[in-house]
């Protein structure tokens, strides 16, 4: 993988992990009910996420052998991390989606 390619997948990674960390205040954000803050950080993690996906495209569309470690097209283990952290990511955006909602409702009794 060329040196441009390992930067990128690292953008991907930091992305993905601030836009988690970004769900995660939002969640606590909607404990505390400052629900202003709760959708303030929400968008904050999508614009993360959205640059990890946009990265992420890139690379699918790019040809497959820079991105390809040694022979036989073994996969980057990197590019792989990457893609785990944006799942990842992806996973705590719903789910506290999901939370932000049950808060909502309790307070609304």
């Amino acid at each position: 993988m060329s040196e441009d390619n390992v930067t990128r997948v690292i953008e991907m990674i930091s992305a993905a992990g601030l836009a988690r960390t970004k769900y995660l205040e939002a969640l606590r954000a909607a404990k505390s009910r400052d629900y202003d803050k709760t959708e303030s950080l929400m968008r904050e993690g999508e614009d993360c996420f959205g640059r990890a996906h946009e990265v992420h495209s890139e690379f699918l569309t790019q040809d497959s052998t820079d991105i390809l470690d040694g022979e036989g097209g073994q996969v980057n283990l990197i590019l792989v991390h990457a893609e785990d952290q944006m799942m990842c990511a992806e996973t705590f955006r719903l789910l506290v989606q999901e939370m932000i909602d049950v808060y909502r409702k309790i307070e609304k009794g």
